[in-house]
């Protein structure tokens, strides 16, 4: 939210709620849309839904290439080291322990297409999630 103010005695000002990133083309760059963008992908919820519930309140939200571009520049390389760094730790708790594995495959759409595909390993007794990779990285 910004809010500019001015009173009668001519004295005038800005509040904006967010902190501001950075600028880029002459536009400011807000934490809170960056925040607002990987919230959608880390809880699980998708750019399409949350858009149409800020269209029926009456909200502006963030437009759908601003939202790819924070998930692509910000939110997917965050992710992916934090993964990269909980595999490292969890395979050292794993050396040297016999392990049952569980796995699974799903698509993308169940039934429709066996193309993308996420097969996922998991440590049956520790409950941790072993290995996880798509079809189009295999």
């Amino acid at each position: 939210m910004i809010v500019s103010w001015k009173c009668t005695e001519g004295h005038n000002g800005m509040w904006e709620s967010s902190a501001v990133l950075g600028v880029k083309r002459g536009q400011k760059v807000y934490s809170a849309t960056v925040l607002l963008a990987a919230s959608i992908g880390v809880s699980g919820n998708d750019f399409d839904k949350l858009s149409m519930l800020m269209k029926f309140l009456n909200v502006r939200f963030l437009s759908e290439s601003t939202f790819s571009r924070i998930q692509t520049m910000c939110v997917t390389p965050v992710v992916k080291e934090l993964w990269e760094a909980m595999k490292e730790k969890m395979w050292e708790v794993f050396k040297g322990e016999e392990l049952a594995l569980a796995g699974d495959g799903r698509n993308d759409s169940p039934g429709h297409s066996a193309k993308y595909c996420v097969y996922t390993i998991m440590e049956h007794y520790l409950h941790l999630i072993a290995s996880n990779s798509d079809s189009e990285q295999l």
